[in-house]
């Protein structure tokens, strides 16, 4: 049994504007899977329906064995399911503590975990009482994650970690996803950088035009030549 399983979803706006259709996936424990495509493919849809910002208006959702298809969001937090959504939407006006505290409102001791939570990114206990708007545009994305990371998530849900970013920034972020992996957290994540995204995951699936078109191991993946032509500059 996978962590998350999802069966034929499909995501609808405005009651008849269907962005994802008939998407099935699955993401096994301990596993880094990553859902690529351009941009309006429908990524971010997908995992807003995971996360419970968007309903689901048809298929399944299920996690660690159970049907989440139609629980509300914070209680699908407390599951274990934790969003970094695209931009990370850090609160800039307040310090980088008062951020990471602001994600560990469900532990029971949320100043307990800063340190677990910024193991990934040393650089952020440097600047735990810095505002966080005056970080840069990699730190905010790494204090994005270390927040979420505050509840000790089981599942870890990243929508397009790398946009905006500078090079060295996206090899700092990638290199931590990769450790919190190797640390047991599992982790989904949308991405238009392919060639980067395929370099940590252990499965992709590429998603063009709301329907899942390819499914595989990124060795496999990345020989088709659709992905070649479309993501790889091939």
């Amino acid at each position: 049994m996978a962590l998350l399983e999802i069966e034929a979803l499909k995501v609808v706006y405005n009651r008849s504007i269907a962005a994802v259709r008939d998407i099935d996936l699955a993401v096994e424990s301990g596993q880094c899977v990553a859902i690529l495509g351009a941009n309006g493919a429908g990524k971010s849809s997908v995992m807003r329906a995971i996360s419970g910002w968007h309903p689901a208006a048809e298929g399944s959702i299920r996690f660690d064995g159970a049907d989440i298809t139609r629980l509300p969001t914070h209680r699908r937090a407390r599951r274990g399911i934790a969003y970094i959504p695209e931009s990370g939407h850090i609160y800039q006006r307040l310090s980088v503590r008062e951020n990471l505290l602001m994600g560990g409102y469900l532990a029971a001791d949320p100043k307990a975990g800063l340190e677990r939570a910024c193991a990934p990114f040393p650089v952020l206990l440097e600047r735990l009482d810095q505002l966080a708007g005056t970080l840069s545009g990699g730190e905010r994305q790494m204090l994005a994650i270390a927040r979420a990371c505050m509840s000790q998530p089981a599942l870890l849900l990243v929508d397009e970690v790398s946009i905006g970013l500078m090079p060295q920034a996206i090899e700092d972020v990638f290199r931590a996803l990769d450790a919190l992996v190797q640390s047991g957290v599992s982790i989904l994540l949308t991405e238009q950088n392919a060639r980067k995204a395929m370099e940590i995951v252990d499965h992709v699936y590429l998603l063009e035009n709301g329907r899942m078109i390819l499914s595989g191991p990124p060795a496999e993946i990345s020989k088709d030549p659709r992905v070649i032509s479309a993501y790889l500059g091939g």
